[in-house]
């Protein structure tokens, strides 16, 4: 039971976060939650992380408009989060780190971009908790690319930044080689057109790669 409702609970916190991703720059506290599509207040009930969406069918009881799957991906992510750090899979800081890992995912895909204080601040406390290790080196090669755009974004080096803190070299180049093969999959499978959002592949190859690392049903 208590292993539920932690996962709720990450889930809710995920299901918040995407919320303010969707709404920003806008109050994340008014207007209270509404569809995005036709703008109806949602009830209580629609508010329950994932089982919402399973009753609903995933889409508005009052638009019938597609609610969006990448917010039922984020909440079962947010709510694996946080059973594994019950678990003691995961350490405070890398509990930190994942969920402002989502958050940045689904802003880049959203936007192809993400605001400098939502990375900054858990940054600079993830500093404090683990040390520098050898983020520097990529907070240099993201000025550059924010100087002199050069294909990868800057935000792409600013959450590799932030993952050195945890990671030596080798592992960034493996997880970085993982999510360069994810987007060209995507990129060849959709034939997508445009900036292709980069840190969602970046979110998703790290859990690929922690999951085959750490939890012991790989």
């Amino acid at each position: 039971m208590i292993d539920l409702l932690i996962f709720f609970l990450g889930a809710s916190l995920a299901s918040f976060l995407t919320a303010w991703a969707d709404r920003y720059p806008q109050s994340i506290l008014y207007p209270p939650s509404h569809c995005m599509t036709c703008r109806i207040p949602l009830k209580w009930w629609e508010l329950i992380p994932i089982l919402s969406f399973i009753c609903l069918f995933g889409k508005c009881r009052y638009c019938l408009a597609s609610i969006p799957l990448a917010s039922l991906a984020n909440e079962i992510q947010g709510g694996l989060i946080a059973y594994a750090y019950n678990q003691g899979w995961l350490t405070p800081s890398w509990t930190l780190f994942l969920f402002m890992s989502l958050m940045l995912s689904h802003f880049d895909r959203k936007s192809t971009s993400f605001p400098l204080c939502f990375w900054l601040i858990p940054h600079c406390i993830l500093t404090l908790l683990q040390g520098l290790q050898i983020s520097p080196y990529f907070l240099v090669i993201m000025l550059v690319f924010a100087i002199f755009p050069l294909g990868m974004g800057a935000g792409d080096w600013a959450y590799l930044a932030s993952l050195s803190l945890f990671l030596p070299l080798t592992d960034l180049l493996l997880i970085l080689q993982l999510a360069t093969c994810l987007a060209i999959i995507d990129f060849l499978g959709k034939k997508r057109k445009g900036v292709l959002p980069f840190l969602p592949f970046l979110h998703t190859a790290l859990l690929l790669g922690w999951g085959w690392q750490h939890l012991p049903f790989f």
